[in-house]
């Protein structure tokens, strides 16, 4: 496979880090730097909130990232359908996140609840596809969820129901743009995403 290949299941941070090297899987360093980085743009963010109103946010995201792919990058050759649903998906992903994280929830347990977004597709997966998960996978699924649960159990009352929901919908508004990625085929990513 070259780096244009979508490779299937993995998330833009994981087939970024693959791009250079598909066949080799990222170290533990490369995996925790990623993590890091995911989790310290949700404190930039809650800064940025408090200059910019949410929505406006998500578009300015959005359209600095477009701009110099449109003009710098191939037109991904894959439906427009496709194109449109990966791009409305990750859209509301960040919509919702911002709406969140402005008063709503604080961003380090958004940066943690959002990684639900992983339990998405197995469950699409054993219901629309018919894969099976190994009894390792379930023990791994079942830990993460216990994890997530004692962290918002003994969150400090800053977080409102409201942005609780807000961010599990971010999460199945980032796993279901997973899906429409692994859908798309063969394309090249950078330009895809």
């Amino acid at each position: 496979a070259s780096s244009s290949s979508v490779m299937p299941g993995l998330t833009a941070t994981s087939m970024a880090s693959r791009a250079s090297s598909p066949s080799r899987k990222p170290s533990r360093r490369q995996a925790s730097s990623a993590g890091d980085f995911t989790a310290r743009s949700f404190v930039v963010m809650k800064s940025a909130l408090g200059q910019v109103p949410p929505l406006l946010l998500a578009t300015l995201r959005f359209t600095f990232a477009l701009l110099p792919g449109l003009l710098l990058l191939p037109r991904p050759q894959v439906a427009w359908t496709n194109l449109a649903a990966y791009g409305l998906l990750a859209g509301a992903q960040f919509a919702l996140v911002y709406v969140a994280v402005n008063g709503h929830i604080s961003p380090g347990l958004a940066s943690l609840v959002v990684q639900a977004q992983v339990f998405s597709p197995l469950g699409l997966a054993l219901h629309v596809a018919h894969e099976s998960v190994r009894g390792y996978q379930w023990f791994a699924l079942l830990l993460a969820a216990a994890g997530i649960g004692a962290i918002v159990a003994h969150t400090d009352g800053s977080t409102s129901v409201l942005g609780l929901a807000l961010i599990l919908l971010a999460a199945l508004s980032w796993a279901g743009a997973n899906i429409a990625s692994k859908r798309a085929g063969k394309a090249h990513m950078l330009a895809y995403v």
